[in-house]
């Protein structure tokens, strides 16, 4: 059995106003937790959190994600299709908003960004980025998304 043993006075004192400025950055905060929390329980969100540490080493492999799961990988593209995705379409898309979260903060250079994401050579990358977004690399930077 457990159980508190809270002084009354405790009970009775009065809490300090709160401070609508901190409890909107608390409550966004908040928000994008549980939206995270909700993303990791489906497969997309499983595959996008394997996805993450092993972008940068390009070899991102449905094959080894789908190893990580524990699935085979017909299995894996079973879950994915029931979300209405392919791994492929899962890869891209974040391999974008990394791209453009590294590049619109200037975190990190077009080079620097290629080889973040697992691309073989800059080039490659920025035909990517041009295709995500009909811009060069350089030239997109200092936007906000």
């Amino acid at each position: 059995m457990n159980g508190f043993l809270i002084d009354e006075a405790l009970l009775n004192m009065k809490l300090p106003r709160t401070n609508p400025y901190l409890s909107e950055i608390m409550s966004a905060r908040a928000d994008e937790l549980l939206k995270s929390l909700e993303r990791s329980k489906t497969t997309r969100g499983r595959v996008e959190n394997l996805l993450v540490p092993v972008l940068h080493t390009g070899e991102a492999t449905v094959e080894m994600i789908a190893s990580k799961l524990g699935l085979s990988r017909h299995t894996l593209f079973r879950k994915l299709k029931a979300e209405g995705v392919t791994f492929e379409q899962v890869l891209d898309e974040m391999r974008h908003q990394l791209a453009l979260y590294y590049l619109n903060g200037k975190k990190a250079s077009v080079n620097q960004t290629a080889y973040l994401l697992g691309f073989s050579e800059p080039a490659a990358f920025s035909r990517a980025f041009k295709r995500w977004t009909g811009f060069q690399p350089a030239y997109n930077a200092g936007f906000k998304d």
